[in-house]
């Protein structure tokens, strides 16, 4: 039987993705973890087969998730369905680790084929990460600016827009001040922007930020 654990900050997004693992997968063990606390005391207290889960939930920090999980559990298959835009996301998710990364209003089909073919442990990209393969696959996507950053340099991008200044980054990250002014800088240079006004605007035009996106 496999064991599968379903992280989501809402009860009823996970009681939904139940049903539809067992309806794919069968009679399956499933636990739930309802933010990054208990997800990590979850990993540490059981052996998963698959982890399915968002990546904007409280005590979670959002691109660290799938390579805390993976410290823990190297084998875990993990994927991660979630309302930030997959153009930008998924690279970095499936770069750490990740085996797929889908949107919320992903159809039906497509989450189900995902959680068939990572419990077998297989990748699944989407449509239209296919359709886009070389520029998921490239050092460099153009199809946004985002896509230009690092992972640690998208960590950045996370904390501005959730409004936290050099200091707070700085511990967030675990850097000293400075580097994290200096993260920010090469930040605003990659993107174009002078101000944290500029990168929510251009965040918004992405995608990026806005009403159930970041928390």
């Amino acid at each position: 039987m496999l064991n599968i654990l379903i992280a989501d900050d809402h009860l009823s997004v996970r009681l939904g993705m139940r049903l539809l693992v067992e309806d794919t997968l069968g009679k399956c063990a499933v636990d739930f973890a309802g933010n990054g606390t208990e997800l990590i005391k979850a990993l540490r207290t059981n052996s998963y087969h698959m982890l399915i889960t968002d990546m904007n939930m409280p005590q979670a920090d959002m691109l660290q998730l799938v390579p805390a999980a993976l410290s823990i559990q190297p084998q875990l298959r993990i994927l991660v369905i979630s309302v930030n835009p997959e153009s930008i996301f998924a690279k970095h998710l499936l770069a750490a680790g990740a085996f797929g990364y889908l949107q919320k209003d992903a159809p039906e089909p497509d989450i189900v084929a995902a959680i068939r073919n990572i419990s077998n442990g297989k990748k699944y990209l989407s449509s239209s990460q296919l359709d886009n393969l070389d520029q998921l696959l490239s050092p460099v996507a153009d199809n946004s600016p985002f896509s230009r950053l690092s992972g640690r340099e998208m960590e950045v991008v996370l904390l501005l827009l959730k409004g936290k200044g050099p200091l707070e980054i700085s511990a967030a990250l675990s850097v000293s001040a400075s580097t994290a002014s200096s993260f920010k800088a090469r930040v605003f240079e990659k993107l174009g922007v002078s101000n944290v006004i500029d990168l929510n605007w251009l965040a918004q035009m992405h995608g990026l930020s806005g009403p159930g996106t970041l928390k």
